[in-house]
């Protein structure tokens, strides 16, 4: 049986199907290059995409940073202070210009000399609240007075010991909120706080209770504080307390503590002066504070030191 032979193409013909695979070639090549030139630019526009959302997200983040805490009004400087006729009044260590409007400056209220005392505390933290027992009546009275101002500031320190709650803050915050609605009840809120303080390690008082003992120090519970929500709403102490409407205070003051080499609750200044324990003997601790204030007489004897000074 015969077998025919495979036409072979003519010389023209080769050079014709060369020339159509070139011509298929160069057009897959315009293809894989359209295709790479539209992966580039998509993928230039992503990382343009993914640098602008970088650039807004750290935008964002440096604003929040720099954007001030919202502060109480009755806080000037970094607590709330209580001078003559246990008046709140802007702490002697405010600058004049930071002294919100309506708060006396120290200079007008105290008497000439006067001594400033000034407490870091912890609402859970048990010297705190013997420091309080200790000499918290006497400071009262000197401040009523009007030879001592004393400013106290909470801090957040053991908010590690409360179980998760951060009872520290929390505690801070209402007190925060309370000086804004009854800053008249402050003093009888922080005593009720120590009374009821609970053990370290457990799980801090629950917001409601937070609230419930300052519905029972007379504090109109619904009544509005003095700053605004975020939406120019108002904030009653209630949600004051449950939304930690000065969270980010408590946090701003603590951090100021801590540039200021604060490390331990209670921290106790006079005059700038940390007493270190001092104040845990009450009688001494007394004559100090009022040698400071110039309301003793010169010579008077230490174990004879009043515990209430007399009015200039």
């Amino acid at each position: 049986m015969a077998t025919s032979k495979k036409k072979q193409p003519s010389p023209a013909g080769k050079a014709q199907q060369r020339t159509a695979a070139r011509e298929k070639a160069r057009q897959i090549a315009e293809v894989q290059e359209r295709k790479e030139r539209r992966g580039k630019l998509i993928l230039r526009g992503g990382v343009a995409a993914v640098v602008l959302a970088l650039v807004v997200v750290v935008g964002v983040v440096i604003v929040n940073a720099n954007k001030p805490a919202v502060a109480p009004v009755n806080y000037a400087n970094e607590g709330i202070t209580f001078g003559k006729g246990g008046e709140v009044i802007a702490s002697p260590d405010a600058e004049k210009g930071d002294i919100p409007e309506g708060l006396t400056p120290a200079s007008e209220n105290l008497n000439e000399g006067a001594a400033h005392l000034k407490v870091y505390l912890d609402f859970q933290c048990p010297v705190c609240k013997t420091f309080e027992e200790l000499n918290g009546a006497n400071i009262n009275s000197w401040a009523q007075a009007g030879n001592v101002s004393i400013e106290y500031v909470p801090l957040p320190f053991l908010d590690r010991m409360s179980g998760g709650t951060k009872y520290s803050t929390r505690s801070a915050n209402a007190a925060a909120c309370l000086s804004d609605v009854a800053p008249d009840k402050y003093l009888g809120y922080m005593t009720t706080l120590f009374e009821n303080q609970p053990e370290e390690g457990g799980t801090g008082l629950p917001d409601e209770d937070l609230i419930t003992y300052a519905k029972e120090a007379g504090v109109d519970v619904q009544a509005p504080i003095k700053t605004k929500s975020e939406d120019d709403e108002p904030v009653s102490f209630t949600e004051c307390v449950t939304n930690l409407h000065y969270g980010d205070w408590v946090k701003t003051v603590n951090d100021a503590a801590a540039e200021d080499n604060v490390s331990a609750t209670p921290t106790v200044l006079l005059n700038g002066e940390d007493v270190g324990t001092d104040w845990q003997d009450p009688e001494a601790f007394a004559f100090t504070v009022l040698k400071a204030a110039g309301a003793l007489d010169e010579g008077a004897d230490p174990t004879e030191s009043p515990s209430v000074a007399p009015t200039k």
